[in-house]
């Protein structure tokens, strides 16, 4: 599995849609879709549990405009939580090994995202499906553009949702691909320009879960 660059979105967030998962490789099902812990439903082991904070970068993330872009090459999920709704919150998503392709321009090497909510839906197959947002107003992360040449020179702003996808999980497994599927159709918006999201990055967890 290689090392690569991962983007600034959001969840990305948006990371937290899977972090839990489970040991048994087969399908589960549930009458109301919700987190499932130890073969449970959350809601009867407490209604909460912690999200795994590792991450591996399985492919590249991209964050991108017609004019710039943001990658990072590691994530970590601070303060992460699962409820026995279809919720997953994440008190922040710490970036770092950041840099842009925008020519002339430089961007800090580390970056966090604000608390970020990632609304978690059933989706075809195997799939899970989630929406990445803010906890509280628009803004996911502010990142400066610096160089004395840099075109885009100042602070710029990721706002909007993200949408991002785990298509194994409603399997029970101890780690989850979640991968960027964000079009740029404008729900996602970096420098106030319609902005794609793209990339894979695997979720690692000690707990025994799964989202079904």
């Amino acid at each position: 599995m290689t090392s690569v660059k991962l983007v600034i979105p959001i969840s990305i967030a948006v990371l937290a849609l899977t972090a839990l998962t489970a040991l048994n490789p087969t399908l589960a099902s549930a009458t109301t879709p919700g987190w499932m812990l130890n073969g449970t439903m959350l809601s009867a082991e407490g209604g909460t549990a912690t999200i795994a904070t590792e991450t591996i970068i399985d492919k590249e993330f991209e964050l991108s405009t017609t004019e710039t872009n943001v990658e990072c090459s590691k994530a970590l999920i601070d303060n992460g939580l699962v409820k026995e709704t279809n919720d997953a919150l994440a008190g922040s998503i710490l970036f770092s090994g950041c840099a842009t392709r925008t020519a002339n321009c430089t961007v800090p090497e580390a970056i966090g995202t604000v608390p970020v909510l990632t609304e978690v839906t059933l989706d075809t197959g195997t799939n899970v499906k989630g929406i990445a947002k803010p906890v509280s107003g628009t803004t996911f992360a502010t990142i400066k553009f610096s160089g004395n040449a840099c075109a885009i020179s100042g602070t710029k702003g990721a706002t909007g949702d993200v949408e991002i996808l785990g298509d194994e999980g409603q399997i029970e497994k101890t780690s989850q691909l979640i991968l960027g599927v964000q079009e740029t159709t404008g729900l996602l918006k970096f420098a106030s320009n319609a902005a794609s999201f793209k990339g894979a990055a695997l979720i690692i967890s000690a707990h025994p879960g799964s989202f079904l």
